[in-house]
């Protein structure tokens, strides 16, 4: 996830300065940001719930 992050910023350093239609190029980016933020948020609930159900299980099995 990190390096998927990376990659985008540095996509978005060159493609900013770059392109006269940068405000085209900003909004993608904030689009891929909250995208990627998104992603980040639905993994840490589906562990978050992986978690708690190994727990439950090991409660219930002892």
């Amino acid at each position: 996830m990190e390096i998927g992050l990376f990659y985008v910023e540095r996509l978005s350093l060159f493609l900013i300065p770059c392109s006269p239609c940068s405000c085209r190029f900003f909004f993608f980016f904030v689009l891929l940001l909250s995208f990627y933020f998104i992603l980040t948020l639905i993994n840490l609930y589906i562990y978050i719930y992986i978690y708690i159900c190994i727990y439950l299980f090991l409660l219930m099995g002892i």
